[in-house]
């Protein structure tokens, strides 16, 4: 990829144009002295306009240019020239001339690597790139063999970097798992499982978790958690809240990622953050519950929340950049049916949901009481749960589905944890 810095049309036609109405504005309210002046005339028509573009032409060529490449060995190698100043340009006998230099790093195999990139270019950016393939920069810090390694790209898309550094992980493939998931999940405009997969692995199953800000924080977070037959990738959002009557009580950070760049002048960018490990490097997950109280203590019921961490092998803690939750969490225990569920049988007790079109009584999930259409309970040792494929239950009857903690009565779990803890188990 390219490091050389991008130069639009715009600044410059943006300074034409104040530059033509304020000359336009001299000439209205002193025509008399321009008049006077034919050396003013002079200055302002051919003078000025050559040393500014004389100029911007020297900035531009004076600038850094650089090239990074990534052999299949393992290295980083970055090119780089130095062209002379502005006066060397002109002279290159007085000044000195053009410096070339060659910096070669040996990372070797990586076991992790960390994406940090703003979730809409700046504007800067969009200056630069004419308003159309405006680029989003960042930084890639990756673990090798020999340290920790940061790279920055500040003048191109720092996803194609990432993407290009994923091919060096040292990730084995998971036999045994096969495709779940039903559609691609977008994060301000980017979609993990198309954006960040290499050619050869394969999607396995992605889920979105949002959780929003407390009412001292004026932002929102989402993520997806993205696992493939190598890796698992946690991609975060941090994103100023949408405008509200709430938000508008912390001022104008909370506007969305419609006027980023009031957030970029204000120093609170909305960013995403990548971090993926290979399934030979994962040493543990851990499953979080929370219970906050509510906004209005009292009148309104508690928040839950809950969230899953991983725990690499090279690592003492749980990172904060391998953590996805959701907030608030949790689906109402007493579902109606009104559509086809079928239960079966477990060896456990509680029945399982083997097939459903219920929305709120999703596949997978336990039932620990049956009600009939008269408000009879069903018992669950009943022979008619024994029937291969699951036994249609009829509409009007009601299902209690299982408390997702017994401090928590009042909900079930919702079903990507049972997915998750499932494909997790089986990984490690």
């Amino acid at each position: 990829w390219s490091e050389t810095q991008r130069h639009g049309i715009l600044l410059p036609l943006g300074f034409a144009l104040l530059y033509v109405g304020l000359v336009y504005l001299v000439r209205q309210v002193f025509p008399e002295f321009v008049k006077a002046l034919p050396r003013l005339t002079l200055m302002m028509y051919v003078i000025i306009p050559a040393v500014f573009f004389l100029y911007h032409y020297l900035e531009i060529r004076r600038e850094v240019q650089g090239l990074c490449v990534v052999t299949s060995a393992g290295r980083l190698v970055q090119l780089s020239r130095q062209p002379p100043s502005s006066l060397g340009l002109l002279c290159p006998g007085l000044a000195g001339g053009t410096s070339i230099r060659l910096d070669s790093y040996h990372v070797g195999r990586l076991a992790h690597l960390q994406l940090d990139m703003v979730a809409v270019p700046l504007w800067r950016d969009w200056l630069r790139a004419t308003c159309k393939k405006a680029w989003r920069r960042g930084v890639a810090t990756l673990r090798g063999e020999h340290g920790y390694m940061e790279v920055q790209r500040t003048s191109g898309e720092v996803k194609h970097v990432y993407k290009v550094l994923s091919s060096l992980m040292d990730v084995k493939r998971t036999e045994g798992l096969r495709d779940v998931t039903f559609e691609e999940l977008d994060l301000a405009g980017l979609v993990p499982a198309r954006d960040l997969l290499t050619p050869a692995e394969e999607l396995v199953w992605d889920c979105r978790l949002d959780e929003y800000g407390f009412v001292g924080d004026p932002f929102n977070y989402a993520s997806v958690l993205t696992i493939t037959d190598r890796r698992v990738l946690v991609s975060r959002l941090r994103c100023p809240k949408p405008a509200s009557l709430r938000g508008l009580l912390f001022g104008p950070r909370t506007c969305g990622l419609r006027c980023s760049w009031l957030s970029e002048f204000l120093g609170y960018h909305a960013c995403i953050t990548v971090t993926s490990v290979g399934h030979n490097n994962l040493q543990s997950y851990a499953t979080m519950r929370t219970q906050m109280p509510p906004f209005w203590p009292g009148f309104l019921q508690p928040v839950h929340s809950a969230g899953v961490v991983f725990l690499t092998r090279f690592m003492a803690e749980y990172p904060a950049s391998l953590t996805v939750a959701q907030r608030p969490y949790g689906i109402p225990r007493r579902v109606v049916i009104k559509h086809q569920v079928r239960l079966q049988a477990t060896e456990h007790g509680p029945l399982k949901i083997v097939g459903s079109e219920e929305p709120g009584a999703v596949r997978g999930s336990m039932v620990v009481e049956v009600y009939d259409a008269d408000g009879g309970e069903v018992p669950l040792d009943d022979a008619c749960w024994e029937t291969p494929g699951g036994f249609p239950v009829d509409p009007g009857w009601t299902i209690m589905l299982e408390a997702c903690d017994p401090e928590w009565p009042g909900s079930a779990d919702e079903p990507w944890l049972r997915q998750l803890r499932g494909l997790m188990d089986y990984i490690l």
